[in-house]
Order: C-alpha cells, then sequence, then structure tokens
C-alpha cells in the first residue's frame, strides 16, 4: 500500500538514520556534520481476509546520506539552531534523492537541562515521495552530571497530499540514551512508538494502521576529538489493514537498517 516497497523502506531507513542525533548537546557556534552509509531489508507479508492467500516481498536498500546542524549566536537565552539534509537512495531499479531541512532553537532552563523546538520540511525529486511539514520537540532528561545522557522526542508529521493519496499523517515519540564507557567509547539505545492516521488512496483504496515500534543499539568510537565512527543496527515492526473497495488484506513490516558512519 506504499507508493512501492522501495520508497516505503528508504523513507523509514532514512527517518530511523536521521534521528539518533543528540542535538540538545548543540552549544553556540557549534557545526555538526555527519556523513555516512546505511542498508537496510524491508520484509513485507500481506493476508487476504477473505481467502486467506498471501503475499510476500523484500526488498534491499542503499542510502548514502549527509547530515548538518548549526547553531548560532544565542539571543536572550534563545540559541537559533538549523540544518538539512540530503539522501540518495539505491534499491532495485528505483534510485531517487531526499531533502530535508529543518530551523528552530534551543534554551536551556533553570535547571540547565536543554530543550528545543524545530520545524521541519521533507521533498524529494521523486514525484511519488509525498512532501512533509512537522513539528519536532527535543528534551534532555538526564541530569547535567550524569555520564548517561537522555534525549525525549516528539515529532509530529503532516504529508501533503499527492495523486489522490492523502492522510498517513504521524506522532512518533521516542528517546534516545548515551552510555558513557570511556573517552573513545559510547554506546546508544533507541526506542520508538509511532501512531498514525488512515491513508487513503485513489480507487476506493484504503489503509488503517497499526501502533508501530522501533529499537536500535549503536556503538560510538571517537577516533579524535571532532570525528567519531558509529555501527548500529535498526529494527521497526509496523502492521496495518488496507481496504481495497471492501476487501481486507492483513499487512506486516519488518524493517532492519544497518548504520555505519
Amino acid at each position: 500500500m506504499k507508493n512501492t516497497l522501495a520508497l516505503a523502506i528508504a523513507l523509514t531507513s532514512f527517518s530511523a538514520a536521521a534521528q539518533e542525533s543528540m542535538i540538545t548537546e548543540l552549544e553556540s557556534g557549534d557545526l555538526w556534520l555527519r556523513g555516512g552509509y546505511s542498508s537496510a531489508t524491508f520484509e513485507f507479508d500481506a493476508k487476504s481476509q477473505r481467502t486467506g492467500e498471501k503475499l510476500s516481498a523484500e526488498v534491499d536498500v542503499d542510502i548514502s546520506e549527509v547530515i548538518f546542524a548549526t547553531s548560532l549566536n544565542s539571543i536572550g537565552g534563545l540559541t537559533p539552531t538549523l540544518g538539512g539534509s540530503v539522501a540518495n537512495v539505491d534499491a532495485d531499479d528505483d534510485s531517487f534523492t531526499l531533502y530535508g531541512l529543518f530551523a528552530g532553537g534551543l534554551f536551556k532552563a533553570k535547571n540547565q537541562k536543554t530543550y528545543g523546538i524545530f520545524g521541519t520540511y521533507n521533498s524529494s525529486d521523486d514525484d511519488d515521495v509525498r512532501d512533509t511539514l512537522g513539528l519536532d520537540i527535543r528534551v534532555q532528561t538526564s541530569s547535567v552530571a550524569s555520564d548517561v545522557y537522555n534525549e525525549v522526542m516528539i515529532d509530529t508529521e503532516y504529508e501533503f497530499k499527492n495523486d489522490g493519496t492523502s492522510g498517513g499523517h504521524s506522532l512518533d515519540v521516542s528517546t534516545v540514551t548515551r552510555f558513557y564507557i570511556n573517552p573513545q567509547l559510547d554506546f546508544e539505545t533507541l526506542a520508538s512508538l509511532t501512531l498514525k492516521t488512515d491513508t487513503d488512496y485513489p480507487d476506493d483504496i484504503s489503509e488503517s494502521h497499526d501502533p508501530s515500534i522501533k529499537f536500535g543499539a549503536q556503538l560510538n568510537v571517537n577516533l579524535v576529538e571532532s570525528i567519531t565512527l558509529e555501527v548500529g543496527v535498526i529494527k521497526s515492526f509496523a502492521s496495518s489493514v488496507a481496504d481495497y473497495d471492501g476487501h481486507k488484506v492483513d499487512e506486516d513490516e519488518d524493517v532492519t537498517v544497518m548504520t555505519r558512519f
């Protein structure tokens, strides 16, 4: 029920990798640059509620991406922060580019914890990929002196109508925790829950989405002060019911993403 299986896995992979950044760690004047490669496998299973007929498919995707963020000089306690991303996606015979922009600000509370709010825009050079607008909130929940750093993320996303396809807007609540091991090593974990509205397609086709979950783990190797090598895996599970003008089909999606930066 997605535009294509390749588009679905590409967007899932890119979204998951981009969420790894701890943006609340940025200070005024910082410039953060991230480049890397992700490989992913998308497994799709469908079963007709009427006939019991089953269908399975698997798609492999490669993504090369560059993400940057910078914080400007603070103004009255607010640190303006902006950034962008470009990702090249290759999936079977499908190849396209994803673009992302965000802008907002960071501020410190009296307890010195950092909070952030950002507006986002995402697009692509492929007409089948729907543009999105989002509002993201970032909250540092760990204490300032702790060796364990935690950031909670609340992301909302509105998808523009495209070629008769509408709906599919989402709310994602996730948390990333970093455990300090030594000056050269630290370890991160990711957990996420996503809620999504029904999606309507042309020809009386619709899709209702169950809550989806995502888990991940990542090892960071600090090669020098300004260069970090990251190796991780992210796993996500989603299910939905597609309605083809009264013929309902159960759908399950299993995504595995390997990240190397």
